[in-house]
């Protein structure tokens, strides 16, 4: 499968249940170290694919990322995904109400360096 057939079925499976999707990414091996915020290509997913989706329904949105692995993941994909886990957990750790957004992305900031991606957040 290419990035755009996988993004035309993610699109085509929320359509059918009512929601409105204004952003699809996807990007395969080939490009997901690339992009951050992939448009899907025409390029063939290979042995994994970032995923991500916005959607919306009765005004409600919800935004997803998650990477998909076509068979045994490389130990570096493991590390990465475990390490964006991590940051994740900090970020939401430190979200709370009245808690400036500079605070929380400090948080981030301080768990990349921790897990030894110290320019990351940028």
């Amino acid at each position: 499968m290419t990035e755009n057939d996988v993004a035309a079925e993610i699109l085509a499976r929320l359509s059918r249940r009512g929601f409105f999707v204004p952003v699809v990414l996807v990007a395969g091996e080939g490009r997901q170290r690339l992009h951050r915020h992939p448009l899907p290509t025409h390029a063939p997913l290979g042995s994994h694919a970032l995923l991500a989706v916005t959607a919306e329904r009765v005004g409600l949105h919800v935004s997803m990322t998650r990477i998909a692995s076509f068979g045994q993941p490389s130990s570096r994909l493991v590390r990465l995904v475990a390490a964006s886990a991590e940051v994740d957990a900090a970020m939401l750790g430190a979200s709370r109400p009245g808690v400036p957004a500079g605070q929380i992305l400090a948080a981030a900031a301080g768990a990349y360096e921790r897990l030894g991606f110290p320019e990351e957040w940028q």
